[in-house]
This record gives C-alpha cells, structure tokens and sequence, in this order.
C-alpha cells in the first residue's frame, strides 16, 4: 500500500469501517508515544486527526482492540497507576470514554465481555482481584462485583476471558500457576503439574466462544511446552514442545522447590535443578542465583545454558528473593525503598 507513517509505535487498532486506523506517533525527541491518531487509508497521513494526546511523560501510551472485537482501548500506563478509554469500534466518529480516571496507586486492566467489563484491580486488593461491572457503570465502584476475591496468600498476575470460562494466572506458593472458573460456578480448579517446582503462562487466545484454553508449561526440566487444555473437562492435548539440541533427556534430571530462612526468619523459596546421579549429601558445587527488583519474578523455567555446568555435577539454584512478586505484592515491597 502506498500508506507510510513514519516515527510511530507498533501496535495499531482498526475501526468497522475496514478503512482506518489508530495509530500511536512518538515524540521525535524522547520518542516516548504521546498522540493517538486516526489514518484514512488512501489519504495524506499530514491530515491525519488527533485523537487523544497524553500530557504526563510517567505514562505509556498504547491502542488495542478488545478480545470480543467490539470496543477499541486507548490505554496509558506508568509504574502506579493506569488508564482505559473505551469506544465502540462500530461508531463512525470513535467517541471514547474514561472507564475509570487515572489515580496514583491505582492500577487496572480491562477487558469486555457481552454486556459487561471484567477488570483486574488492585483497588482495595494488594495482590488483586478481579471484578466485573456493567458497561454503563463501570465507573461507580459500588456495581462492582467480586469474580475472583483478593487473597493474601495469592497474586493475580492475568487473565483471559471466555465466554463460559475465566483463566486466570496466580502467583501462589511461589509458582506462576494457572487457574480456571467458569462463570457459573461450577468450576473453579488449578491445572495441574507434574513437577514441584515449574511455570504455566496463558498463551495466544483470539477467540471467546471456545472452551479450550492455551498455555505454555516450563520448568527446569522441561523445555517451553505448548498445550490445548479443555476446559470443562480438563484434558490436555501437546502441541509443541521447544526443541534442544544434543542429546538432552528430561529423565536426566530433577527439579524441586525448597524454602531457606533467611537471616530475619522469612521462608525464601529457591528452585534447584541437578542431574539424578549427582549426590545430595552437601558434597556437590552449587551454583546460585538471584534477583530481587522492580517486581520482577525469576520463574523456574527451562535454561539449557545451565546445562552444561549441571551436567558437571553443579546443583543449580534460584533464590526467589524479596523485590519479585513471587509470593504476591508484599514479597516486592519488602525488598524496595527503605526495605
């Protein structure tokens, strides 16, 4: 197409009509993005209209389309607090609303689903919750209704919606997991795992009226495994599994989550990784690691750079530290500022 907007970001979001566009222009000296704009195909991209601009340098700006493919988001982001705006995709003149105004400390994401908007929330909720609210009145905290309820001892990092189900990531026990609710309340379980210590991510799910959900398994010992997970009956089905080169075999090695106290008396989770034949008797070199900033979680996955020195009779370790997220919000701001 003869179409060329130069210095923008990369996310786009298309209207109904098939024929425009919002865009996201950097500012040419920090490059920051700081105005949506609306291109016409076919029309000089220097009458192109402004949508939104954004004033406060803190945030991110970004475009997207909604999972059920009827609203476009505007969405600004800084460390501690975020925005939606929302219009219908359909309308000619894209006239966008604020779902809930920005507010330090509040930060939240939105999805919509039928006739309401699901949202992940820390209001009220260290660790998160996730809620759910009529469009109309979405911003009038008092119709929110509680979908998945705060816990201490849990951390919702995600979500994706369906349209019988909700898949939701925790962090729990020191592990990402993944859980799944239907919306009537029938189910509401952990995928299970074959391992004590591993990671589950969601995958790439476009569609809402399906019951099948993708999520990706790793840990030390396996390398990213990609699934199909039926989620009214619970069955799985493997669909690619990274390949590694040599003669790697899983049945080599073991994987497992232990807990360390620390000097204060808390309980530090650390994964460990070794080859079945080296000997557990404190005779053998242990390698460790860890990172603790920025709420950064170092999830046990599959590392095959680790793997020679393993295959030398190392144990290696991650120390999930305080400054992550592993054990929810609070594990992050006992390892910050003053802490």
């Amino acid at each position: 197409l003869p179409d060329e907007i130069a210095n923008v970001e990369p996310d786009i979001a298309w209207a109904d009509d098939n024929r425009s566009f919002l865009y996201v222009e950097k500012d040419p000296q920090t490059l920051l993005g700081v105005r949506v704009r609306r291109h016409v195909l076919g029309t000089p991209p220097a009458d192109d209209v402004l949508v939104y601009e954004q004033e406060d340098e803190s945030f991110y700006l970004g475009v997207e389309r909604s999972k059920s493919d009827r609203h476009i988001y505007i969405v600004s982001q800084s460390t501690v607090s975020s925005e939606y705006l929302w219009a219908e995709a359909a309308d000619p003149e894209l006239r966008f609303r604020v779902a809930l105004p920005r507010e330090r400390d509040h930060e939240y994401q939105l999805e919509h689903l039928g006739e309401r908007f699901v949202i992940r929330t820390n209001w009220q909720a260290t660790n998160f919750r996730i809620v759910e609210a009529p469009i109309a009145t979405v911003g009038d905290r008092s119709t929110w209704r509680d979908v998945v309820p705060h816990r201490a001892d849990a951390f919702v990092a995600g979500f994706e919606v369906f349209d019988r189900f909700l898949a939701v990531s925790e962090r729990s026990g020191a592990l990402r997991k993944l859980r799944v609710r239907a919306w009537d309340g029938s189910v509401d379980r952990l995928i299970d795992a074959d391992e004590s210590a591993y990671t589950m991510a969601l995958g790439a799910g476009d569609e809402t009226d399906t019951d099948l959900l993708r999520f990706v398994y790793t840990s030390m010992t396996t390398p990213g495994t990609t699934y199909d997970y039926d989620m009214r009956t619970g069955a799985r089905t493997l669909l690619k599994r990274e390949p590694v080169l040599g003669d790697f075999d899983p049945a080599h090695y073991a994987t497992a989550l232990e807990w360390a106290p620390a000097r204060d008396g808390a309980r530090i989770p650390v994964s460990l990784l070794w080859r079945r034949d080296t000997p557990l008797d404190g005779s053998a070199p242990l390698y460790q690691y860890g990172y603790g900033a920025y709420g950064a979680s170092q999830d046990p996955t599959f590392r095959s750079t680790v793997l020679s020195l393993v295959d030398r009779g190392f144990v290696y370790a991650i120390a999930h530290v305080r400054g992550g997220q592993e054990l929810g919000r609070p594990w992050y701001d006992d390892g910050r500022l003053l802490n």
